[in-house]
């Protein structure tokens, strides 16, 4: 109501920044305009590994995610199609996930209904939390531009119905990356700059090594 900002500090960490509390941000989406930022975090699981139970078999056959379901316990992802399920359980808990859904579709293996039962180790989950994603226009497109602009490669995607949840996985090595790239993309970027420097010589050489001694490039490098 009166605008007044509210900085969360890290008693054990007085070093650390910290976190501000405050009225919306502003962001632009890919055609430019600006916006009321409708993200309000972020948020990132470790140690997660990717699921995917594929086959043209599946296509109409009823019960089919049921019983690949009810064969599991703590997912915290899932995507599915009628031809593919995909679904992130804790990487510490993949195998016997594995095991028990190619235990319980034997048969639909064998046959050829059901092609593979494919696990991807070493994932993280990063989702982003906010209030009317889905009726915003650019929100996604910015999401998903900010990893690729850092090199990173989305691996699975997670909406559905929900406005208030986007959730990506990606490989575990990128997931700091990431949660820094999308931070900065809606929140702490007002001012970007693009430099670039072909056949640095004396004084290009000397230029890059000051940015790479300032601290705000150290903070917000992606790579």
């Amino acid at each position: 109501m009166y605008d007044i900002p509210n900085v969360i500090r890290n008693v054990f960490n007085l070093s650390a920044p910290g976190t501000m509390i405050c009225q919306s941000p502003i962001f632009e989406n890919e055609d430019g305009q600006k916006l009321n930022s409708p993200v309000k975090g972020f948020a990132t699981i470790d140690n997660v590994a990717l699921v995917n139970v594929e086959g043209t078999g599946m296509a109409g056959v009823p019960g089919t995610a049921s019983a690949i379901f009810g064969a599991l316990k703590d997912v915290v992802a899932n995507a599915s199609s009628e031809h593919s399920v995909c679904f992130a359980v804790p990487e510490k808990e993949v195998n016997a996930v594995a095991e028990a859904l190619q235990s319980r579709f034997r048969q639909a293996l064998d046959a050829g209904r059901l092609s593979q039962v494919a696990v991807i180790p070493n994932c993280s989950i990063l989702a982003t939390v906010g209030q009317k994603m889905a009726s915003t226009p650019g929100v996604s497109a910015t999401l998903f531009n900010a990893p690729a602009k850092a090199n990173i490669n989305v691996r699975a995607i997670a909406q559905g119905c929900s406005e208030y949840n986007i959730t990506v996985v990606l490989k575990r090595e990128d997931c700091v990356r990431a949660l820094r790239a999308v931070h900065s993309r809606f929140y702490l970027s007002k001012t970007a700059i693009a430099m670039g420097i072909i056949g640095p010589g004396l004084i290009g050489g000397t230029l890059l090594d000051q940015l790479r001694d300032q601290d705000w490039i150290k903070d917000n490098a992606f790579e």
